[in-house]
C-alpha cells in the first residue's frame, strides 16, 4: 500500500527496481495503472495526471521502465511506455512513451511515438544542464 499525496487512503501498489535514490512504484486502479516516483527523502510525484490526457484506460503494461544515466551514472530521465484506447475508436490499442525529467525534480516533458523520439527528448534534459 502507497499513501499518494492530496489522496484519501492508500492505493495498491507494487514496487520495481530503481537507481539508488529512486523508488518506482507501479499504481493499480483496475483497469488504469501508472507510475509513482518515490525521490528525496520519500517524496513522491505522480504521473497519473499525465497519463489521464492520452485516451481511455491509461495502463503501464508489461514494457519496462528506462532510466538514462549521465556519465556518472545518475539518473535524469525516466522514460515509460503507456498504453491505451482511443477516444474516438475505443477497439483501437495506442501507446506513447512517456519522459520525465529527474532534475532538479521531477517533472513531465512529454508524449512520443518511438523509442527514438523520446531518448532524444531524455537526452536533450542532460545536454541542457
Amino acid at each position: 500500500s502507497l499513501r499518494l499525496p492530496g489522496q484519501e487512503g492508500t492505493a495498491d501498489a507494487g514496487r520495481c527496481r530503481a537507481p539508488a535514490g529512486y523508488a518506482l512504484y507501479i499504481v493499480e486502479e483496475d483497469p488504469r495503472s501508472y507510475v509513482v516516483l518515490g525521490y528525496s527523502k520519500n517524496k513522491l510525484f505522480s504521473t497519473q495526471p499525465h497519463t489521464q490526457m492520452l485516451g481511455l484506460f491509461p495502463n503501464i503494461g508489461d514494457s519496462p521502465a528506462e532510466w538514462r544515466l549521465d556519465k556518472g551514472g545518475k539518473p535524469y530521465a525516466l522514460i515509460v511506455r503507456l498504453l491505451f484506447q482511443d477516444a474516438d475508436t475505443p477497439d483501437k490499442g495506442l501507446s506513447r512513451l512517456q519522459v520525465y525529467a529527474l532534475q532538479p525534480t521531477p517533472r513531465f516533458v512529454g508524449n512520443f511515438v518511438s523509442n527514438e523520439q523520446a531518448r532524444q527528448a531524455a537526452d536533450a534534459l542532460i545536454k541542457s544542464r
